[in-house]
């Protein structure tokens, strides 16, 4: 081969590596995007980050851990998908990214990139729907994964407009209030949407029983914005009542059924009491409230987040 031949060899090499790992940037400030991927932080105040672990996708099951704010809160979402090879999968998100980023702009703008052998996928959002796009590529993981690419499934607009900006909701959910719950731990942390942590004693700590962590619901009513005037227990009865806002919740201790504004709901639990205090899993209290309950495996901690709206800060 001709000198003139290999370079031009070597040079469309070059091209096709850089557009396989560089990121699909087009609005996103260079020097903020840098700030998470070369500067060591994992998101920043106008960067959200997903890192989308692939390494068991043959198994049927990918991992996403989601860092947001300046405080890199991290987020994890384990999803049950299509079991396939992890290049496959990266082959998959890479396109379902590209196709979420012309329905998001030009207020909010995605980044892909895909690193090692495309066991692990980056994605980064930015602009005022940030968060509203990052939870459309999270939650969109199983339908991407069981479709063929988006740019070769004749279907893909039926199912990708389930993750559109109209779908994700208009007005952004731009912070949380967040309480931590730790196994082997009397205390809990509030974490307000400014950053600030306060940590908070109970008498007991959480318990797990059949696998499941129960928490004591007078403390995770607190942490839901309860009063300790909220929160009524008939001891007769065997049953609590927690009120907040418009909704009342009422529960008995050795019942399933759970009344929600005086309309049951079949849980997959009962209540008990331990040393003195009535526990249940957090999301059949908090849910109701419009909480979301995560359980982070790493830390040991069952996490509820209580969204606000922009008229809420």
């Amino acid at each position: 081969m001709k000198i003139w031949q290999r370079k031009l060899a070597l040079a469309l090499v070059l091209v096709m590596v850089f557009m396989c790992v560089s990121p699909a940037v087009a609005v996103i400030p260079k020097d903020a995007l840098d700030e998470v991927t070369k500067g060591g932080k994992k998101s920043t105040d106008l960067i959200t980050h997903s890192i989308i672990d692939l390494v068991y996708v043959s198994s049927g099951s990918v991992t996403t851990y989601t860092y947001k704010g300046a405080n890199e809160e991290l987020t994890i979402n384990k999803f049950t998908v299509t079991p396939q090879s992890p290049t496959s999968a990266s082959q998959k998100i890479t396109p379902f990214v590209f196709e979420l980023t012309n329905q998001y702009r030009p207020e909010t703008d995605i980044a892909v990139t895909a690193v090692g052998p495309d066991d692990t996928v980056h994605t980064y959002t930015y602009g005022k729907y940030k968060d509203n796009a990052m939870l459309a590529i999270i939650t969109g993981l199983p339908d991407c994964l069981g479709n063929p690419p988006v740019h070769l499934d004749k279907r893909s607009s039926s199912w990708t407009s389930k993750y559109s900006p109209e779908e994700m909701t208009k007005e952004p959910v731009v912070s949380f209030v967040v309480t931590t719950f730790a196994l082997d731990s009397t205390t809990y942390t509030v974490t307000s949407d400014s950053g600030t942590v306060e940590t908070k004693t109970m008498d007991v700590e959480p318990i797990v029983q059949d696998e499941r962590t129960f928490v004591p619901i007078r403390y995770l009513s607190y942490a839901l914005g309860a009063t300790e005037d909220d929160v009524a227990w008939d001891n007769v009865a065997k049953t609590a009542s927690i009120e907040i806002g418009e909704i009342t919740e009422t529960l008995t201790v050795g019942s399933t059924t759970l009344l929600v504004n005086n309309n049951p709901v079949e849980m997959d639990t009962a209540p008990f009491i331990e040393n003195g205090r009535v526990f249940l899993p957090a999301r059949w209290i908090a849910e109701p409230f419009g909480a979301e309950v995560e359980w982070n495996t790493e830390g040991q901690q069952t996490i509820i987040k209580i969204p606000l709206l922009p008229d809420q800060e």
